[in-house]
């Protein structure tokens, strides 16, 4: 049962690299504004500790790399950090608006062609 658990996500992960919609770094971020987004809004909305709220409902979801992401609150500046595998996401408390992302402005667009194919 056990080599199903391991060899189901294996086998999800290269296909979908075989299809080239998969990157280590897409796996990083989505990870890290995972946890940025969640201690945020459980410390700055909420009112929780981040401490024992990241060991309890952030760890178990990411499960077992739980222990591989670093996260830090700053309560002055009202943000929320989390790193993993080089990547780091910073969610920002906008008070009413809760938390937010605050991610770059992407960089790298495909330009669309001018004029259109002609059929």
């Amino acid at each position: 049962m056990r080599t199903v658990i391991v060899a189901l996500p294996l086998a999800l992960s290269l296909a979908l690299a075989a299809c080239g919609s998969y990157s280590p770094e897409r796996v990083a971020a989505t990870a890290t504004g995972f946890v940025s987004h969640q201690l945020c809004s459980a410390v700055f909305v909420s009112g929780s500790e981040p401490e024992p709220f990241y060991h309890t409902a952030i760890e178990p979801v990411l499960s077992p790399l739980g222990d591989l992401v670093t996260h830090e609150v700053d309560r002055a500046a009202g943000t929320a950090t989390a790193r993993f595998a080089g990547s780091e996401t910073r969610a920002v408390y906008r008070g009413a608006y809760g938390c937010t992302l605050d991610l770059p402005p992407q960089a790298s667009f495909r330009p669309i062609a001018a004029d259109p194919p002609t059929i």
